[in-house]
């Protein structure tokens, strides 16, 4: 992210960490949305999406498990700091330990209200905090509670669509490009070998580079 660091900050336990392998997929005066996968692995989820809401105070995020399957929608209750330095903007978002917890069916759960009166208990977060989570989570719950909930999911989802529209059309001209390079490479191993391990890379290159078909080509001209 060109410009911009995300951290995201824990209380309990108490880590800060540079979320440096998310992905912004759309930034502006409201909202901030990333893809990303788990920093370590886990049993169930896998990757999803967030939307922080610094001045609502709320980051939505959207649980997927390792079959792309929805898990559920996961609200935090956060506080934002952010500073500028060299150009570059930097965000901190601090968990404020009350989550909300919406799954597919519709079932709506509150938890975590224990891990912030254990905070409160032993000094870990201010009483302006405390007063800030109880704030926030009232409101998300109203909206959730009042059925507008779709409002906040509106966000990811948009976001999510247009992600995949991109890596769609960027899989067509990879496919429209490559393909003469595709069916040498049954003939040649290494080269098989060499698109397999750089695909990835390879669309990153096509989503942003404005060369055309030819200097696509050009790249693999010594392989052949």
């Amino acid at each position: 992210m060109e410009g911009l660091r995300l951290y995201r900050r824990r209380i309990i336990p108490s880590e800060c960490i540079l979320l440096k392998d998310d992905i912004l997929l759309h930034r502006d005066n409201e909202a901030i949305i990333t893809k990303w996968k788990t920093l370590h692995p886990k049993k169930t989820l896998s990757h999803g999406y967030s939307c922080y809401f610094p001045e609502r105070g709320i980051k939505v995020s959207k649980f997927y498990d390792h079959e792309d399957q929805l898990i559920s929608w996961y609200c935090y209750i956060i506080e934002t700091s952010f500073s500028q330095e060299e150009e570059i903007d930097t965000y901190i978002f601090t968990d404020l330990l009350a989550d909300v917890i919406v799954y597919p069916n519709g079932q709506v759960r509150v938890v975590d209200l224990d891990e912030l009166a254990d905070a409160q208990r032993d000094s870990l977060i201010t009483p302006d905090q405390l007063q800030a989570a109880l704030r926030h989570l009232d409101r998300l719950l109203q909206i959730i509670y009042k059925g507008n909930f779709g409002t906040l999911q509106a966000y990811v989802n948009d976001a999510e669509q247009a992600d995949k529209d991109h890596l769609l059309n960027a899989g067509y001209w990879f496919r429209t490009m490559f393909s003469p390079v595709v069916e040498v490479s049954f003939e040649k191993p290494d080269l098989r070998r060499s698109l397999i391990r750089d695909a990835p890379s390879l669309l990153c290159l096509l989503a942003s580079c404005s060369c055309g078909r030819s200097g696509f080509r050009g790249l693999f001209k010594e392989s052949e």
